[in-house]
């Protein structure tokens, strides 16, 4: 008999215990809930980046194929091509100007597909010293900043500097 008394006092002491409580598994949706939403966020921005990337790499790409054309347009610009003694000497007082005013009527400014913003080009020929020089001047928005209300104060730039290729015909040795 005194067997069976601890046996039983053990029995109530631990009741077998199967599944979670009400208040944890509260708990665990709450920590769930906190989580799935973190990594929600976290993709959100994720596919926000890539596709400002996308945009980003589409207006890098029409800005190099707009240089590319124009050293293609300059290395075409021969001061033999031109029509007349007055027009040769023209450019040869003014390289820079004559070739922003050629580059500026035979290639287009540069348009990126699938972006909705343009970008701008501007010649800036430099006339001091005798640097025969062509600045041409690319911008854009950055598209991480597009339509926000200080995009302008995100305007991205790219300079390019052309020499005329023709200019090398003008100078003369006199004797």
């Amino acid at each position: 008999m005194q067997m069976i008394i601890p046996r039983l006092k053990s029995q109530r002491q631990t009741p077998l215990q199967q599944g979670f409580t009400m208040v944890e598994v509260m708990i665990a949706g709450v920590i769930m809930a906190f989580v799935l939403a973190g990594a929600g966020r976290m993709n959100i921005s994720a596919l926000a980046r890539s596709s400002n990337q996308a945009q980003r790499q589409r207006i890098e790409a029409a800005i190099n194929n707009n240089i590319q054309m124009l050293q293609m347009e300059d290395s075409y610009l021969r001061l033999d091509a031109l029509e007349n003694d007055l027009d040769r000497q023209s450019a040869c007082n003014a390289p820079a100007q004559t070739l922003a005013t050629v580059l500026a009527e035979t290639v287009d400014p540069p348009l990126a597909e699938g972006v909705s913003q343009s970008i701008t080009r501007v010649f800036t020929p430099l006339t001091n010293s005798d640097l025969d020089i062509l600045l041409v001047e690319y911008s854009f928005i950055a598209p991480e900043y597009q339509g926000k209300n200080d995009a302008l104060n995100h305007k991205e730039i790219r300079t390019v500097e052309l020499n005329p290729n023709f200019t090398a015909r003008c100078y003369t040795t006199s004797t």
